[in-house]
């Protein structure tokens, strides 16, 4: 074959794979994407104030482990959240740094699966700790915040992670 019928047979593809179907299937793909991103952003430009303290470190108090119990945060892991003004937040997760992002609007709250260093510790129980936690972060849907105590809840309103302030 020469170089004239690889780009046939390229060209072939394509026009193939922008058949009517598949150009259907492609419209409604990116109609659905394009709605997911303005419901974000209109969630987000409409937030308000947020509920969250922003600029002030949380030390995790409770975490629900990989069983579902909600049990107390192993004694020195200072486990730690920081609601940033850049909707960011930020903290240690036992082991490792962590950031994430997070929309707030009222008391419910919506934060992306956490970006964290990879670095291993060897005291027992600290990495599951912290992939629970890491886990529990992803699942929170709404937050209850008093002078004392901030409490994340899932999206069945059981509560999955408790912090006091730093």
């Amino acid at each position: 074959m020469n170089r004239n019928s690889y780009v046939r047979m390229d060209t072939e593809t394509f026009r193939s794979l922008l058949s009517g179907r598949n150009i259907t299937i492609l419209i409604v793909i990116s109609l659905f994407v394009c709605f997911g991103m303005i419901i974000i952003f209109l969630w987000g430009v409409s937030s308000g104030t947020p509920s969250v303290t922003s600029g002030s470190e949380w030390t995790l108090e409770s975490y629900t482990d990989a069983t579902g119990i909600l049990v107390p945060a192993i004694t020195g892991s200072d486990i730690t959240v920081r609601f940033g003004r850049d909707a960011n937040i930020t903290g240690n997760s036992g082991c490792n740094q962590y950031v994430a992002a997070y929309l707030v609007k009222g008391n419910l709250i919506a934060i992306t699966y956490p970006l964290s260093t990879k670095i291993t510790c060897n005291k027992p129980g600290i990495m599951q700790q912290e992939n629970a936690y890491i886990f529990d972060l992803s699942q929170v849907t709404s937050i209850q915040q008093s002078a004392g105590e901030m409490k994340l809840s899932d999206k069945n309103n059981k509560i999955i992670l408790i912090f006091r302030p730093e």
